[in-house]
This record gives C-alpha cells, sequence and structure tokens, in this order.
C-alpha cells in the first residue's frame, strides 16, 4: 500500500513503512497524515508485532518541506504543528516495538520522528536494508 509518500509493506507480523518522497523524503501534510494514518491502523491491527520506518533513497527525511511553511497563517501553521505532533506521539504510543532504520540525512521534524521510535539503527548513506523482505 502506498499513500501520500508513505509505502506500507507487510512481511508476516512486521511491517516496513517507508517515507517515498525522494530526494530527501520531506515531510508535508499529506505524508504526516499517512505516517498518523499507518500507525493508528497498527495500533489497531493485534497482527502486527514490530514496525520498521524508514525513507526511500539517500534520506530516512531532512524534515519538514519549508515550502509548505510559506504560505501558511497563524491558525494553519497551529493545525500543521498540531498534526505533526499526533503523528509523532502515534508512533511513540504504537503498541509494538517500532525501529528506526535511519539511512542518511534525519534533520528536524524527521529526528524527532527517528526518536519516537523504540529503537534506531543508521548507516551513513543509502542502504538496501539486508532484511528486508
Amino acid at each position: 500500500m502506498a499513500d501520500a509518500g508513505l509505502h506500507v509493506e507487510r512481511a508476516g507480523v512486521a511491517v516496513w513503512c517507508t517515507l517515498d518522497r525522494p530526494p530527501l523524503n520531506l515531510l508535508d501534510p499529506g505524508v504526516i497524515h499517512a505516517v498518523r494514518a499507518a500507525f493508528d491502523a497498527f495500533a489497531a491491527d493485534r497482527a502486527t508485532r514490530v514496525v520498521v520506518l524508514t525513507g526511500s533513497g539517500r534520506a530516512f527525511t531532512a524534515g519538514m518541506d519549508v515550502r509548505v511553511l510559506r504560505d501558511l497563517d497563524a491558525a494553519r501553521a497551529m493545525e500543521l504543528i498540531t498534526a505533526l505532533h499526533d503523528a509523532i506521539d502515534a508512533v511513540h504510543r504504537a503498541p509494538c516495538p517500532v525501529i528506526a532504520a535511519v539511512n542518511g540525512a534525519c534533520l528536524g521534524a524527521g529526528f524527532e520522528l527517528a526518536l519516537a521510535c523504540d529503537l534506531r539503527v543508521a548507516v551513513a548513506g543509502e542502504s538496501a536494508w539486508a532484511c528486508r523482505p
């Protein structure tokens, strides 16, 4: 399943979530919503035993797409920040272990997303993550 820059792939009891907005997997409202929806679904699905969160290409995520911020007024900025917080909180509160497979850049809100995971494994650059399904 792919949704707004997030690709979800199940392999038995494990789920791989890949941020998929190359080249830097920048976060935008669509990705933020997709992360929240995916982790809400994992919380309701007792078959999911572990989630691996990673990024496609050369970055885990370089953070928020600042082009999104350019035209926000105060109310819309608050909505975006709240949505981002709720998505990160959904990752943090997942009922199963969440592993951040950090490849390359992990900046700003992306770093907060990685910190919400239970375990972080990092490589210096692009990686195929050998254990991938």
